[in-house]
């Protein structure tokens, strides 16, 4: 694996509450949840067992419910689009900010890496939030023009045409399930081959997707936003300072300051 999503994937210094989240894309049986219990077994290795919560489940929702105060968090989304869908209604857009702010926010160690790996068949489909994932790892081109063409922007013409000839070898020659193409936020794209199968990751929590049935709250976390102050989550999500907020937003500081306040106190009631 190239060494630039290694040092992404796996900090050298724990210093602080860090998020690290990967996106893979392909369409049904390319080996797209191998590649995330392969990723998932990389921390297992560097970490250690006991230092690692491996949680799996359709919805994010549902899976921070399983957080626990474990240093190395790894949360695997699989058919992500279905629960964090680009049309989803305004309200749902809160909840998904709130479940990212959660993740970070209330993640009860003082230092801790929390690992997001979202799986989708649909790409354009996947809410921005997760579609945007510094690294994008594709196993195939998929079948609608839009999705093609938005990956085609991503990974450009040569590496699109290298993706469909691995599509092509999977579904005809039942070969090169252990290959995809990486895209990195800062710029680079590459091949990237030898994928291992994986048979099976240890202690890994598998979540229902019925969510916590018994307080009755679904796995769902409501948060009010007002509109004009989603951005300042977002950045915020980001590992924006309140001042580096402040200058892109042109929002006062103090302000700033109130809605981060008055989001972690909503979210604290849950």
């Amino acid at each position: 694996m190239e060494n630039e999503v290694l040092q992404y994937l796996f900090p050298k210094q724990i210093n602080d509450r860090l998020l690290r989240s990967v996106t893979i894309v392909g369409l049904q049986g390319s080996g797209k949840t191998n590649l995330a219990y392969y990723l998932a077994g990389l921390y297992l290795e560097k970490y250690g067992p006991g230092k690692v919560n491996v949680i799996y489940s359709k919805s994010f929702r549902n899976a921070i419910l399983k957080m626990n105060k474990k240093p190395v968090q790894v949360f695997i989304i699989d058919d992500a689009v279905r629960y964090q869908y680009s049309g989803m209604s305004r309200s749902r857009d809160r909840d998904i900010i709130a479940d990212y702010f959660e993740l970070r926010h209330l993640y009860k160690g003082d230092k801790g890496l929390l690992v997001t790996i979202f799986i989708t068949q649909r790409f354009k489909n996947l809410d921005p939030v997760f579609r945007n994932s510094p690294v994008l790892i594709f196993k195939t081109i998929l079948q609608d023009p839009a999705d093609n063409e938005l990956i085609r922007n991503f990974i450009g013409q040569v590496y699109f045409e290298e993706l469909a000839k691995i599509t092509k070898n999977i579904y005809t020659q039942q070969k090169d399930f252990d290959k995809a193409i990486v895209k990195l936020a800062w710029g680079p794209v590459f091949l990237l081959p030898n994928i291992p199968r994986v048979s099976a990751i240890p202690n890994i929590i598998y979540v229902e997707e019925t969510g916590d049935k018994e307080n009755g709250k679904n796995g769902r976390i409501v948060v009010e936003i007002y509109e004009k102050y989603k951005d300042v989550i977002l950045l915020r999500l980001a590992g924006r300072s309140l001042r580096e907020i402040h200058r892109e937003t042109g929002i006062p500081l103090a302000t700033i300051h109130k809605v981060i306040k008055r989001v972690s106190e909503q979210i604290e009631k849950y």
